[in-house]
Parts: C-alpha cells; structure tokens; sequence
C-alpha cells in the first residue's frame, strides 16, 4: 500500500492561535498489523484501508478536535479482522448490526465505505455503504468526536430475498466503545434518505442485490471510486480523475 500526505501549520509568534492542514491519501494500505497490535487475541485474517482526507483545524489540546473541518472518506476490506469497524476510529459496528438482524447466522463483513463532511469535529456521513456475505446495507452514520456519540440508521438488503420476509432497518446509537443497534420502530430512519445525488443513486443501484457475489468488495472499490460525486454542489474537484471513476 502507499500513503500520500501533505500539510501545513501556522504557528507563528503573530498567530492567535495555531493551524493545521491536511490533505493525506492512502491507497491499500495494510492495517492488519496495527489490528494485531489492538487486538491482541486477533490472529490470522487481513485488513487493509483506502482513504482520502482534506481536513483543517486550529488551537491546542481537545479545541483541536473541537475545530476539526473538511471530509474524508474511507474504506475498508478483509477477512477475520478489522473489516466490520470504521478503521480510522475503531468503531466495531457492522458487527453488531450483523448480530442484531441475523443472531443466530454467522455472517462475514466484506467491506464497508463511508463518506464523511466534519465541520467543528462533528462528522456527518454522506453515504455509509457495507457488503457482508448475506446481505447489504446503505444508510448513515454521525459521530461526534467531541463527545464520541454515535447517531445513524442502516437498511439491509438481503442477497438472498428468502432470509428476510421484511428487511427491517436498523438504528444506531450509544459512543465509539459500546455503540447500540436496534431494529427500528418506524419504516424507515430519517438519516438513511439524507441525501439525493448521483451517487446516492449510485449506491441505491448496487444494494438490488439479485446478482451479486457473496464478497462484493469490487462494489465497494467501485463506491469509493466515486465518492467525489456524493458532494456535487462543491464541484468535483478531483475533475482529473481516471474514466473508471466517473459516471456516465
């Protein structure tokens, strides 16, 4: 795997204050070791992370997150360890929200990507996309980094239409070490339709799941190919992109 990164900071005698910029891009890169390290009873399996960050901040200690703005978005693949959690912040959820909808069936998490806006350390998802071997999910997900709250909902669509009589969408709460899943109490949480753009459309397109494999992380590579569309009224500024990321 490869990490591109380039920064600033600001921290001259006539700042107020300190600031911080950053633009980093990591393509496949191998986080199974850093997993291990975590995860100490975690043996065999891989994890690897695609990730595109623009972020800026200012000041010193917790108003450095307080202060955090920009996007990134991120992706992660595997088997056995990592794959299920929002690596960058170690949150294990798709996990439980496997456990919640299916208990009694051991399903494995593919992949899963997430598109993120953070504005005063607050991130709130564009789109947050997951393959597993039985199933997809799209909804989305808000985490505030300054209190470490989880606020978000997901719709699963089964790749074999006989294991839900009705996909029942689930709603996601609690903080980043202990996040609850619950099956919701209306048809459909708000935060799962935020958005209506192309790449929304995009992903409403690849959870029609008649056709798909049981490991559909090329969908995934595919959705984060495209997660520039998912901010069109900024522009796609990553207008030199390969064809093979844009859409018709």
């Amino acid at each position: 795997g490869s990490l591109v990164a380039r920064g600033s900071i600001n921290a001259s005698p006539s700042a107020n204050v300190p600031t911080y910029v950053l633009h980093a891009e990591l393509k496949q890169f191998n986080l199974t070791p850093l997993v291990h390290v975590v995860q100490p009873e975690a043996k065999g399996g891989t994890a690897i992370l695609d990730a595109r960050a623009v972020l800026t901040t200012k000041g010193l200690g917790k108003a450095i997150v307080e202060n955090l703005d920009g996007t990134l978005d991120m992706a992660t693949y595997g088997r056995g360890v990592g794959t299920g959690r929002l690596s960058l912040l170690d949150i294990n959820l798709l996990s439980i929200v496997g456990k919640t909808l299916e208990p009694n069936t051991q399903s494995t998490v593919n992949c899963v990507v997430g598109v993120f806006d953070l504005g005063k350390g607050l991130m709130k998802s564009r789109a947050l996309f997951a393959d597993t071997t039985r199933m997809r999910l799209i909804g989305n997900l808000d985490m505030d980094l300054r209190t470490r709250k989880l606020d978000g909902g997901l719709r699963p669509y089964p790749k074999n239409v006989a294991l839900f009589t009705i996909p029942t969408p689930v709603d996601i709460s609690g903080t980043f070490t202990e996040p609850k899943v619950s099956l919701a109490t209306t048809a459909l949480p708000e935060l799962i339709l935020r958005y209506s753009n192309p790449y929304t459309i995009f992903l409403g397109a690849l959870v029609e799941t008649r056709s798909s494999k049981a490991d559909g992380s090329d969908d995934c590579r595919a959705a984060f190919a495209k997660a520039e569309f998912a901010r069109s009224e900024m522009g796609n500024e990553n207008s030199d992109a390969d064809d093979a990321g844009k859409f018709p």
